[in-house]
């Protein structure tokens, strides 16, 4: 068996095609590395918008850089082994990130350096494998609870970092990430919550009602850097004045969220003014109650009626 090697940086011709998502795009450049996370090196062309400016797998989506030869190398840095019998390619990274250097450093301090490296880039590639867009989508079509998976995750996370005290959870996030492009991963901000998560509510069973919750009402929650006002938010949710709020009716009351609101701004301001008590744990009067259920019943309705009259007027077009 005969194998050739070359570095994980090739300079590549984008071809003109109809590109389904930005995902899409990565996923192409990471069959070009040969599984290689990939990183864009190329220019928005002249005639664009940010002409000259540094190009986004969103502008190659667009079509602005096909034909246009561009530079996609991994990150990682690594090679491209070929197994020259079979034509078969494979990504291997070949570097360190951590900085130390033998001679420099101590041997043994060297080596741990370097476990913990492997032992990064095997956990990022399994989390990859199992926690990702297509596997939610799939969850969701097989009615699986995802928010436990969301929150496992997290676990899963925090637990690698507390073994590998080499590695910063900000490492982990960046790498996930990196590791995700091509693979349906998420960006930062849902690894990053999913940790989160799982530092508010510890160890846990999946009975616990919080899984109940969607992960976009979680990550609402978690907006509220405090535990105690997260606890609050929880028991109102599950057993109290909140409860029965859909994701987009939580986040009118706690003022995360203006957009879709049906009704008029002062009534979103009394809305709020409620939702501000309950989140701070101050108990809310019989009047203030009735408001509330008044405001969301018209609310509910407004928002019927402006679906019936878009179906409407789609069916007359």
């Amino acid at each position: 068996m005969t194998k050739t090697f070359s570095p994980a940086r090739i300079k590549v011709r984008v071809p003109t095609r109809k590109w389904k998502s930005k995902s899409e795009v990565e996923e192409w450049a990471r069959e070009t590395l040969a599984g290689g996370p990939p990183k864009l090196n190329a220019t928005v062309p002249p005639g664009h918008a940010n002409s000259g400016e540094p190009a986004t797998w969103r502008e190659v989506q667009e079509g602005l850089l096909a034909e246009q030869s561009v530079e996609i190398f991994s990150d990682p840095p690594g090679l491209i082994v070929t197994d020259t019998d079979t034509g078969v390619r494979k990504f291997v990274p070949s570097a360190s990130s951590t900085g130390l250097v033998l001679g420099k450093t101590s041997p043994d301090q060297f080596m741990k350096s370097i476990a913990a490296e492997r032992a990064l880039r095997d956990f990022v590639d399994r989390e990859n494998d199992r926690f990702n867009k297509k596997k939610q989508s799939e969850a969701s079509m097989r009615c699986a609870n995802w928010t436990w998976e969301w929150y496992l995750h997290g676990k899963r996370t925090r637990e690698f970092v507390v073994d590998h005290d080499e590695v910063s959870t900000e490492r982990v996030w960046r790498e996930l990430v990196n590791w995700g492009l091509g693979r349906n991963g998420y960006g930062r901000q849902t690894h990053q919550d999913s940790t989160y998560f799982y530092d508010w509510i510890g160890e846990a069973e999946i009975s616990n009602p919080v899984f109940r919750l969607s992960t976009t009402r979680i990550q609402h929650i978690l907006r509220d850097r405090t535990r105690s006002g997260r606890d609050l938010l929880l028991a109102a949710i599950v057993a109290g004045p909140l409860s029965g709020l859909t994701d987009d009716e939580f986040a009118w009351l706690l003022n995360r969220r203006k957009m879709n609101w049906p009704l008029d701004e002062p009534t979103r301001l009394v809305f709020v003014e409620i939702g501000a008590k309950i989140h701070g744990g101050l108990p809310i009067s019989s009047e203030e109650s009735a408001r509330l259920q008044d405001v969301l019943h018209q609310a509910r309705r407004a928002s019927i009626d402006s679906q019936v009259s878009q179906k409407a007027l789609s069916t007359v077009e």
